[in-house]
């Protein structure tokens, strides 16, 4: 997943270069929105990242 100010141009370049892409959504604020499916909070998603591996390791 990658987030830019031009999803078009970033389209067309992974067109042009073979690369399957699709847009998700939109990334902004305090929350990523995926069209139709979810809005999820950044802090929720910072607060799995960074427990991950402490909770795996233990």
């Amino acid at each position: 997943m990658v987030t830019t100010p031009d999803p078009a141009a970033l389209l067309a370049a992974a067109a042009a270069a073979g690369v399957p892409a699709v847009a998700l959504g939109q990334t902004g604020g305090d929350a990523a929105r995926f069209q139709g499916l979810a809005t999820l909070s950044l802090a929720d998603l910072k607060a799995s990242h960074e427990a991950f591996f402490p909770g795996l390791m233990g």
